[in-house]
């Protein structure tokens, strides 16, 4: 059974994975469209007009990621031996190694001190080796670390001695760790990282970790937990299998749909539909016409009941009064 402390709020708040890709599939395409979301980045206005958009790859796999995808580019190995201290340091490894990298965009020193130190201290307490992609000077040298400012990541990944993968959930890290079956532990940040460790969770193939709430007691559990438990490396196996047996290659699948799509450059049987969506459900030009009626019909009743209502109410009592007043002159 996981402590609960290893598995974070913020994923635990998201519904199953599959479920949010059903109502709103997050396919970040090429780096310039989320076209099946609703987040479309803009090209310069004297460009969009000339564009017809007919095929975008995305880099995604059914069984990795979802169900209704591109499959991942696969790319070569790169052999450890081109960074020698590296290489060493891994093979050197008894009890195993774990690597720990938060991507290009994220850099451990840019923590706050004390999940920083907290990382430190579990995995300078571990038995295995870590080697730990930092760009910037330790206080704290354990001797069991060791910091490295670039990594050939998947020459990493692919040796034998790597048991665990420390990640920011990034999607591209986590189709290699798939690809050579590394279990991981994600720590989220920011973007579709949330979403990503949530399919973490879901699919058995690793834990997450909560950076606002991380201790040093968390870190070892959730490493010893991935370490020991062999279901995780079990489950990223099998999937690693399942992703590297196709009928045809990613790059030959990708390659014949660019040469299909520049054969038949006039088709729009592969073109977006929403590219073609007019402007009045682009811009929800009913709900807003719908919102301001009912704004409108709001003004008017605050309107009617605190300005017109009070003048109505004494004009009839004043009328009232002075017929009153007429009646009874008549009746003396």
């Amino acid at each position: 059974m996981v402590p609960m402390l290893l598995r974070p709020c913020k994923a635990l708040q998201l519904p199953r994975a599959d479920w949010i890709f059903e109502r709103r599939q997050l396919a970040l395409c090429n780096g310039f469209h989320r076209t099946r979301s609703a987040l479309i980045f803009s090209y310069p206005d004297e460009v969009k007009n000339k564009i017809h958009e007919t095929l975008v790859l995305a880099m995604d796999h059914d069984a990795a990621m979802t169900r209704k995808s591109f499959a991942p580019l696969k790319k070569t190995p790169v052999k450890v031996s081109k960074k020698r201290d590296i290489h060493e340091f891994l093979d050197n490894a008894q009890d195993g190694a774990i690597y720990f990298s938060l991507g290009s965009n994220l850099q451990t020193d840019q923590l706050p001190a004390g999940p920083l130190t907290a990382l430190c201290n579990a995995l300078g307490s571990l038995k295995q080796r870590v080697l730990w992609k930092h760009n910037g000077n330790m206080a704290i040298h354990a001797t069991n670390i060791k910091f490295v400012k670039w990594v050939p990541q998947q020459a990493v990944l692919a040796h034998p001695k790597v048991i665990a993968y420390m990640m920011q959930g990034g999607l591209q890290s986590l189709q290699e760790a798939v690809h050579y079956a590394v279990p991981v532990v994600a720590i989220p940040f920011f973007g579709d990282q949330y979403f990503n460790a949530r399919k973490i969770l879901d699919a058995g193939i690793g834990l997450t970790l909560n950076i606002d709430t991380i201790t040093e007691n968390s870190v070892v559990q959730t490493l010893t937990e991935i370490v020991k438990n062999k279901t995780y490396l079990n489950n990223i196996k099998t999937m690693s299998a399942i992703v590297q047996d196709e009928l045809v290659k990613p790059i030959d699948r990708a390659a014949w749909h660019v040469e299909h799509v520049l054969k038949f450059p006039n088709s729009r049987h592969l073109r977006y539909h929403g590219h073609d969506m007019s402007w009045i459900h682009y811009y929800a030009t009913y709900l807003c016409l719908g919102t301001g009626l009912i704004l409108l019909l709001y003004i008017y009743y605050i309107l009617y009941d605190k300005i017109v209502s009070p003048f109505v109410k004494i004009t009839c009592l004043s009328n009232l009064k002075q017929w009153i007043n007429n009646l009874k002159r008549k009746l003396d």
